[in-house]
């Protein structure tokens, strides 16, 4: 996930492996290696914490821009329920472009472009942000926001009798 503190863009530890690790193509290499030194001490760190590698405005621009990658303030107040519904549909989506994709046959990939298959591949890592990003408000794992972060940085609360209510209807 992202997130944008004054002039100043955060991204997760997670998101900046996944880009280093060669998992999407369509990177500029120059967005991750001004960032190159942190990547040894990043790996010591929980993957959630969210870290700042763009101190300069202009730097974080592209990262900015990135749909595939969640602006955490874009899904902060939503309820969980309506996240649940947006991955619900883009995991959909998924599965009608790997059928599309199976449908084509070896001479219709042919055709199928790179853009497209990294596309596919962003979405599918959306999909896996906002998944982590319930996890989060359920409580059962941690982001560790930038200490100058005014927006919400709570899961949401859920009494332990409220879950074993629920967990005894299903």
């Amino acid at each position: 996930m992202k997130l944008k503190v004054g002039e100043k863009v955060y991204l997760q530890i997670y998101e900046i492996l996944y880009i280093a690790d060669g998992l999407n193509s369509a990177v500029p290499l120059q967005y991750f290696f001004r960032a190159g030194d942190f990547v040894p001490y990043l790996r010591l760190r929980n993957n959630f914490d969210f870290v700042c590698l763009f101190k300069k405005p202009e730097n974080g621009e592209w990262i900015m821009k990135q749909d595939w990658l969640v602006d955490y303030d874009e899904y902060a107040e939503k309820p969980t329920y309506e996240i649940k519904a947006i991955c619900k549909y883009l995991e959909s989506e998924i599965t009608r472009r790997r059928t599309e994709h199976r449908l084509l046959g070896e001479s219709g990939k042919a055709n199928y472009s790179r853009k497209e298959v990294d596309e596919l591949i962003n979405l599918t890592h959306k999909v896996n942000s906002l998944k982590r990003l319930i996890k989060f408000r359920q409580g059962k794992i941690t982001f560790n926001f930038p200490s100058e972060y005014r927006g919400k940085t709570t899961p949401d609360a859920v009494s332990p009798f409220t879950k074993k209510l629920f967990s005894f209807f299903r």
